[in-house]
């Protein structure tokens, strides 16, 4: 058998601690939740009758939803939620305080950010 370079064996050992760590799993699911907005919202502006008040009706509501997500999880993040609680997520068992995570996302900065980008734009 083959072994794997020394910086291979290090590189896939950090990954899956900080894959494995309820940190990493909240930062990735916060994101997730966002991402799944914007690609509701690009799908829903893709229609070559879509008119200019349609589209921004649109990405108003988003901008409402992301304000709304900086008091309520997402569906991803309060499953991940009950995983870190749980130390166990889709057949994965996480390790608290495993490995030095960065700290959480702070998701109401994160929405704003998502709120004003799109408000200050040109």
């Amino acid at each position: 058998m083959r072994r794997l370079p020394l910086i291979t064996h290090w590189t896939l050992k950090n990954v899956c601690s900080k894959v494995q760590s309820p940190v990493f799993l909240k930062n990735i699911t916060v994101m997730l939740d966002a991402i799944e907005e914007l690609a509701d919202l690009l799908v829903s502006l893709q229609p070559d009758s879509m008119s200019l008040p349609k589209a921004h009706k649109l990405i108003m509501r988003r901008i409402q939803v992301f304000q709304a997500r900086k008091l309520n999880d997402g569906e991803n993040l309060t499953a991940a939620n009950k995983a870190a609680a749980d130390l166990h997520f889709k057949g994965i068992n996480l390790k608290a305080n495993h490995c030095r995570s960065k700290a959480p996302i702070c998701k109401e900065q994160f929405y704003q950010a998502l709120v004003t980008g799109p408000l200050t734009a040109g």
